[in-house]
């Protein structure tokens, strides 16, 4: 019983102190912007804002999941879903959110990946969507309803205020544990754990360095975290049309349709 009186005390505690330095900031923030009107009270990120009606576009996506993407997904609770979200790094230093922040929120949303469908890419992602949607033989992270609920969007919460920053954001390498990068590492070593069977890999062979390259979410994260249910490997590393399967040659050529492979 002492044991749990201390902790809860202490979690107390913790609470009261984290509530009193905001106060402190929020004080001296206004009393350095009484002392000088020119100072820019709100730290301005670089990147774009928190994505406007972002909590209504998840909702959306979740049930659109659910019912039509991927019923087999088994049931979720969307609401709480969004609020485990949301609880991940609503009123906290954007530049302060861990990846196990989003613990909660990744079990709430998980489900199995078929096997010999998972799928990694390293600067192909446009490439790997449209093979995906066209062929139905992958089911990517972005096609998981991890992904799906969050692809394309922006999020991030502000210091000692709930909600979200709907002005600016980190962009990715503004800082390391931003809400956004934390979120897709701790996604990406999920969607890793879960592979098993034959994996399959898209490297991009035609950007400046190595397909392989150092600081890839594939290299850091996905490789090392890959089971030992992982059967075999097969690698793509898109280098031209040219040597391309049907479908992945098809899909390029609607882009470059100059070139002599699509004639």
């Amino acid at each position: 019983m002492v044991s749990l009186i201390s902790l809860h005390l202490s979690y107390k505690s913790r609470l009261r102190h984290d509530a009193t330095m905001c106060g402190l900031v929020l004080l001296g923030l206004i009393g350095l912007s009484l002392a000088n009107s020119e100072v820019d009270v709100p730290k301005k990120w670089k990147g774009k804002g928190s994505t406007t009606n972002l909590q209504q576009i998840m909702m959306g996506r979740c049930f659109d999941y659910l019912e039509i993407v991927n019923p087999s997904a088994g049931k979720k609770d969307c609401v709480k879903i969004w609020e485990e979200f949301l609880k991940a790094f609503s009123g906290k230093d954007p530049c302060n959110v861990r990846k196990e922040d989003y613990e909660q929120f990744l079990k709430l949303t998980d489900h199995d990946i078929p096997v010999n469908q998972s799928i990694f890419w390293s600067r192909t992602k446009d490439l790997i969507i449209k093979y995906t949607d066209v062929t139905q033989k992958y089911m990517p992270l972005e096609r998981t309803l991890i992904g799906y609920l969050v692809d394309g969007l922006n999020w991030c919460g502000k210091s000692c205020s709930q909600g979200l920053d709907f002005e600016s954001c980190p962009q990715w390498n503004d800082c390391e544990n931003n809400a956004m990068r934390s979120f897709w590492r701790a996604a990406s070593k999920n969607y890793a754990a879960k592979a098993h069977g034959m994996v399959t890999v898209m490297l991009n062979g035609s950007t400046n360095g190595n397909a392989f390259r150092n600081g890839s979410i594939f290299r850091e994260i996905e490789l090392e975290n890959l089971d030992k249910k992982v059967t075999s490997v097969r690698l793509w590393i898109i280098d031209s049309i040219d040597g391309l399967d049907m479908p992945l040659q098809l899909l390029q050529c609607v882009e470059n349709s100059d070139n002599p492979v699509c004639k």
